[in-house]
């Protein structure tokens, strides 16, 4: 599989910060956001990822990630051309994608957990087509994608005004490649956007769509809003302050799945140093 991570948002309900600075290169408390996405799909194995971003912040992107080979993983850059939603920044990736299912993340979607790792590598490894759901229990599902059953069919209700469940849809999704044939056929909605949810519920109605649950223990955070972004980044101070345990550290990552050797991480290290980024990767050693 390969991995893509939306990066083109225009970030608006972040502004005035965002006029200047795109929402992914925001540091969430002492890194920047896209870190975060990028090891997740790190941690699900995938070493081939997309990056679809908005032509005129390619440099930014390019010099803080560079080709991704720092971490001994690819990193090609998309750009899509105007904002158009979710699966329309999908589509821009058919020819990145080259007939292989994907794993895909909203770029400002952050997952903490110690299941993590295993919960994603065994998704990829009972994906047979269709597409993959990840679902959180959430106090008030009505800023979200939301589950309802009726029956033994499920379908995703988008911002319900009445209550029909706790189950909001995460920003994680796996699809077959076949999707960007789906996603052609979907027109622009009021918002001038082709929405997710309306290519989730064509996979639910056809039956070809599994959904994976985000249990206990599990915290997401969509920090497209201030008070999100705060409670994110307070709880990322906290455990790593207090337990040392470290979120979004690409380089740690590459380091414990074995994708670089110490010398390399020794080599990275040198290039943040003096910094507490520094510091903490110098006690992985």
């Amino acid at each position: 599989m390969k991995g893509i991570i939306l990066a083109g948002g225009r970030g608006t309900r972040l502004q005035p910060i965002t006029n200047y600075l795109n929402k992914h290169l925001i540091p969430l408390y002492n890194k920047p956001i896209i870190f975060y996405p990028l090891c997740t799909l790190m941690l699900s194995g995938i070493k081939d990822i997309g990056i679809v971003i908005n032509p005129n912040e390619r440099e930014f992107f390019e010099k803080l990630l560079g080709d991704g080979s720092d971490w001994n993983i690819k990193i090609s850059f998309i750009e899509q051309k105007k904002p158009g939603g979710i699966i329309d920044a999908i589509s821009y990736c058919e020819n990145f994608l080259n007939g292989e299912n994907f794993i895909t993340i909203l770029g400002d979607n952050i997952f903490l957990s110690s299941r993590l790792k295993d919960d994603l590598e065994n998704a990829k490894k009972d994906f047979k087509g269709g597409c993959t759901l990840f679902s959180y229990h959430v106090k008030d599902p009505s800023g979200y994608g939301v589950l309802k059953k009726n029956d033994s069919i499920f379908e995703i209700v988008e911002k319900p005004e009445k209550f029909v469940s706790n189950l909001a849809i995460t920003g994680i999704y796996i699809y077959e490649f076949n999707s960007i044939e789906k996603i052609k056929k979907i027109t622009f909605s009021h918002r001038g956007e082709r929405e997710v949810t309306d290519l989730n519920n064509i996979y639910l109605k056809e039956g070809n769509a599994k959904i994976k649950y985000f249990s206990r223990g599990y915290a997401w955070f969509d920090v497209g809003s201030f008070d999100s972004f705060n409670e994110a980044s307070n709880l990322i101070k906290i455990v790593e302050s207090r337990q040392n345990i470290g979120f979004g550290y690409p380089e740690e990552v590459a380091y414990n799945l074995k994708y670089i050797s110490k010398k390399k991480l020794e080599n990275l290290i040198l290039k943040v140093e003096n910094s507490e980024y520094s510091d903490y990767l110098t006690k992985l050693l």
